[in-house]
């Protein structure tokens, strides 16, 4: 089955993943904002993921494409609050981090249902994990991190950093 234009919306898509029988994309609103959307790969209605308001930078899928993550922040301030939504739209979506908890969140990666995200405190970035569906706290890791980029492998139980270190990433 083809999903027409029409059974998308009528926004411009700006990336897009398929996940669990759905097209979850990201697309935008010409000024007000980019926003998480879902369809069924078979067509029908058209599930808004991300809260109103709220503008998308990018997203990412978590639970083998059952969850939506997105960072973003209400329009127009910077992304820094990290949340979660079922990409079905059944159920609304829930914050995992940002600046109301432990900080402004700069950097996150997900596997299966594990988050893992880096939070600016005040002097350096924290590393943090959490389920994807904020069902448990979220668990401190490292503090004291510089700089980092993440990968999250949770089937074999590894988060790997790299950490910059002045000249590049090491």
């Amino acid at each position: 089955t083809a999903l027409s234009p029409r059974a998308l919306g009528s926004s411009t898509i700006l990336a897009w993943s398929l996940a669990a029988g759905r097209v979850v994309y990201l697309a935008g609103d010409f000024g007000f904002g980019e926003f998480v959307e879902s369809v069924s790969v078979t067509g029908g209605a058209v599930a808004r993921l991300s809260p109103l308001g709220f503008d998308v930078a990018s997203f990412r899928l978590a639970e083998a494409g059952a969850r939506a993550l997105f960072l973003g922040g209400d329009f127009p301030a910077p992304a820094t609050t990290l949340i979660s939504a079922p990409t079905d739209g059944g159920a609304a979506a829930v914050t995992l981090a940002g600046p109301a908890l432990e900080g402004p969140v700069n950097e996150y990666a997900a596997d299966g249902g594990t988050v893992a995200y880096m939070v600016q405190s005040v002097s350096a970035e924290e590393l943090y994990l959490r389920d994807a569906q904020a069902l448990q706290p979220s668990v401190l890791l490292v503090t004291g991190i510089d700089k980092a980029r993440l990968e999250l492998d949770a089937p074999r139980g590894r988060l790997l950093f790299e950490q910059y270190r002045g000249s590049g990433y090491r």
